[in-house]
Order: structure tokens, then C-alpha cells, then sequence
């Protein structure tokens, strides 16, 4: 596994935080999510340019780091949703279960299609 697909796989990591850092009710949380995300958003630029730079650009990173910005995207969005929709706690509630369900239908998606690769690989092998 290469440098600009660990940090692609640590930006997926980091979107949990973020999440509970803007759940939390303490002065300044929002501000905080706000440069937590602005900081995952440039480890996008970063694994980018390693991949570059290092001659690191994979298939996995190819398919990886489109799908870490979505999540990071359509997570952060539905936070700012939220605030929109503060005055109902259910709501609130909600939407979490659907980010969380989410994240983890992307992840399945993510694993299985990593799974997929590998077992083409070995059956090119085999063949060989």
C-alpha cells in the first residue's frame, strides 16, 4: 500500500471525528469541525501529490480517494443541514443514523471492490 493511499484511507478515518467534534456541545465545536474538515480537505492535496511526485498513483488509490472526498463532502454538508434543522431533535438524530449508514455502505463498497481486484490478480496469476 502506498503513502498517498494511506493518507487517503486516514482522510476516510478522520471523517468520524469530525462528525463527533461537531456533535459535541462545547464553545467553538462548530469552528473546531470547520478547520478539522478544512484539513482533511488538504490531505487531499497532499496524497495527490505524493502519488505524483513519488510515482505512487495504484489503481486502489484511483478508486479510494474519489469516494473519501464524497464522504467527506456529503458528510460535512449534512452537518451544515443540521444546523439548519436544530429545533428538531429527532431530525437531528436522523440524519446521523443515515450518515452512519452510509459511511459504512461506502466502506462495504470499498471492501468489496478491494477484495474484487485481488481476486482477478490471483486468478491472472493462476493463468499465467
Amino acid at each position: 500500500m502506498t503513502t498517498a493511499t494511506k493518507i487517503t484511507l486516514s482522510r476516510i478515518a478522520f471523517i468520524p471525528v469530525v462528525v463527533a467534534v461537531y456533535l459535541l456541545n462545547f464553545p467553538g465545536h462548530r469552528m473546531l469541525a470547520g478547520v478539522l474538515f478544512a484539513i482533511a480537505a488538504l490531505s487531499d492535496l497532499i496524497d495527490g501529490y505524493v502519488a505524483r511526485k513519488y510515482n505512487q498513483v495504484s489503481d486502489l488509490g484511483k478508486f479510494l480517494d474519489p469516494i473519501a472526498d464524497k464522504m467527506l463532502v456529503v458528510v460535512f454538508m449534512l452537518l451544515m443541514v443540521m444546523v439548519v434543522a436544530a429545533a428538531g431533535a429527532m431530525l437531528v438524530m436522523l440524519m446521523v443514523m443515515v450518515v452512519v449508514v452510509l459511511m459504512l455502505l461506502m466502506l462495504m463498497v470499498v471492501v468489496v471492490a478491494a477484495a474484487g481486484a485481488v481476486l482477478v490478480m490471483l486468478m491472472m496469476m493462476v493463468m499465467m
